[in-house]
């Protein structure tokens, strides 16, 4: 089943690979995510609504009026898989960055914005937390 969801003004293509299992496995530009569903009424034959990702997900660096743009946060713990760019790289909006293996779902982690690659704070095997630093661009 595929959906159109906005968030925070950004629209995203969403496919539902089965609305009956748990979790269900939304895909989002190519990333998998596991998601919780808020359950329809037994009455109505509506589909079941995500209500939101069970972990950690990706969000714009736009998203955060607070954030710092020239920092690609890891959006959940795991371990780095690949590393897809190094120092002086030009990267663009939804180019591949990062993957990151969590709960053994490989998530790709993309650039939100034009910019030029300063540092690679991590390696292939290296494990992360929440938050932690992966990438940092240049001014």
């Amino acid at each position: 089943m595929k959906l159109f969801v906005t968030v925070d003004g950004e629209r995203f293509e969403v496919e539902i690979e089965d609305v009956r299992a748990r979790p269900v496995v939304a895909v989002v530009d190519g990333m998998r995510y596991a998601v919780e569903v808020a359950e329809a009424e037994a009455a109505s034959s509506a589909p079941p609504v995500v209500a939101r990702p069970a972990g950690s997900v990706s969000v714009p660096a736009n998203a955060n009026a607070n954030a710092d743009v020239r920092q690609v946060l890891a959006p959940m713990p795991g371990v780095v898989v690949e590393v897809a760019v190094k120092p002086g790289d030009r990267v663009e909006p939804r180019q591949p960055l990062i993957v990151l293996e969590s709960m053994k779902m490989k998530n790709v982690i993309r650039a939100t914005v034009s910019a030029t690659v300063e540092a690679v704070h991590v390696s292939n095997g290296q494990g992360v937390k929440h938050r932690d630093v992966l990438v940092t661009y240049g001014r």
